[in-house]
């Protein structure tokens, strides 16, 4: 009888386990029925506000992102290097702090044979896009241009030139001039700011300059840089970190650059620019009168 009275409050036992396992799951299921519905009713708001709200909160959201980034890169960025080296180009190992900025991408001031100049690797997205907010509205205006060390960087980096043009880039190069060619593929495509496209380089102004300090960064370098000419001050000194920038948002733009190279007094009226990128047969097409005499 003992036996038998065990065997039946065995079931008995089992069946309430199985009962509060049951139990357990009607729970879980209420709860994710109540979750998917405040998911369900928060989606319906959502899509019941204007179109001009949601579109507001998303370029907050976006601005908000993109200022942490800025404090949090300057806050990153080590103290603006000003490193003077002789006009000659001749005690270059005290230049040995901007070679290794450019190195890491980064973004500073260096002599050429037309002016100080802006530069920043080829390669670096993040140099670029410090040089066009130094620029400020006038750099998404203006591509910058490509400092090459050598004729085979310019073949490298652009396409079409004839027989003629290229005994035109031997005899005037190194040199004061730019000449707008048509960019191969192995030039980056585009500038992104923000993740809209400023500018494409379906053309790139090409240069190599006649400056031994200039000459002697790039020989450094395994990569050509880009380019965009430093502005004046008001008395026409060149290297007048001490003003803002127009279109910028810096106080100066000595705060914003990794280095400052100073090789003593350069030449500021520009390079002569010519264009090479249209129809072989119009020739030479003169942009802008600068120092460079063909």
């Amino acid at each position: 009888a003992t036996t038998r009275s065990s065997n039946k409050g065995t079931p008995r036992t089992q069946d309430h386990s199985h009962k509060s396992t049951l139990l357990t799951r009607s729970q879980a299921a209420a709860i994710a029925m109540s979750l998917l519905t405040i998911v369900l009713a928060s989606a319906s708001y959502v899509r019941l506000l204007p179109v001009r709200s949601r579109v507001a909160v998303g370029c907050s959201r976006r601005a908000e992102t993109a200022t942490m980034n800025m404090r949090s890169r300057r806050a990153s960025r080590q103290p603006t290097q000003f490193l003077e080296v002789q006009a000659d180009g001749s005690d270059m190992w005290r230049a040995s702090g901007a070679i290794e900025a450019l190195e890491r991408g980064g973004c500073g001031v260096l002599p050429t044979d037309v002016s100080y100049s802006f530069v920043a690797p080829l390669s670096s997205k993040d140099g670029t896009k410090r040089i066009l907010a130094l620029k400020g509205a006038r750099g998404e205006k203006k591509p910058l241009s490509l400092l090459c060390r050598s004729l085979a960087d310019v073949e490298e980096y652009t396409k079409g030139v004839t027989r003629e043009g290229f005994k035109l880039l031997k005899s005037a190069l190194p040199g004061p001039f730019t000449f707008i060619m048509p960019a191969s593929a192995s030039l980056p495509r585009g500038i992104y700011k923000d993740g809209a496209r400023q500018w494409k380089r379906d053309t790139v102004g090409v240069r190599m300059p006649d400056d031994p300090v200039c000459l002697a960064v790039l020989e450094a370098l395994d990569e050509p840089l880009l380019c965009s000419t430093v502005p004046t001050g008001e008395a026409g000194d060149q290297l007048a970190c001490s003003y803002p920038l127009e279109g910028s948002e810096s106080a100066s733009w000595c705060t914003e650059v990794d280095f400052v190279l100073d090789g003593g007094p350069r030449p500021s009226d520009g390079s002569t620019v010519y264009d090479l990128s249209g129809d072989p047969a119009d020739g030479l097409v003169l942009v802008r009168e600068g120092l460079g005499r063909l």
